[in-house]
């Protein structure tokens, strides 16, 4: 399932980083780094790791978190029924796709999971998504994540 959305951070989740309506990555680049850092993908580029957390900046954007700040990672719950993630995405971000993908071995990775009907508005333009998906049957390991990507 591939979601279409933007990042952000609800009240008591981490750091949030207030974003203009009509959000790209270029405008959330250019708000957070200076000229010569722009000229520098090791930093300021979608790759790039700003403050050398191991959290690239992709990432920060897609969850509405400063690139030079705390990363706050999606919360995953595990259940005997599903495993859940949630995380925060900026409403007005509408070059990102995001997928919740599940793996029995950390190696090969399956696109899954529903996400909720109703996201949980959050500060600003900002709101919570969570997503559920079964385990994997007959695995004795179930992970989950979250992929971003920019939209080509």
């Amino acid at each position: 399932m591939a979601v279409d959305g933007t990042p952000g951070a609800a009240e008591g989740s981490g750091p949030v980083d207030p974003q203009p309506t009509g959000m790209t990555y270029a405008t959330w680049q250019a708000s957070h780094f200076t000229g010569a850092e722009l000229g520098d993908a090791s930093i300021s580029g979608p790759d790039g790791d700003a403050n050398g957390d191991g959290f690239v900046n992709l990432l920060a954007y897609a969850f509405n978190l400063d690139p030079k700040g705390e990363a706050v990672l999606p919360e995953v719950t595990v259940n005997s029924d599903d495993l859940t993630i949630s995380f925060v995405q900026h409403t007005d971000a509408k070059d990102l796709i995001y997928r919740v993908e599940l793996s029995a071995n950390l190696q090969t990775w399956n696109e899954s999971g529903e996400m909720d009907a109703n996201p949980t508005p959050g500060e600003g333009n900002t709101q919570r998504v969570t997503i559920k998906a079964a385990p994997q049957e007959n695995a004795s390991s179930n992970y989950i994540r979250v992929a971003v990507e920019l939209k080509p």
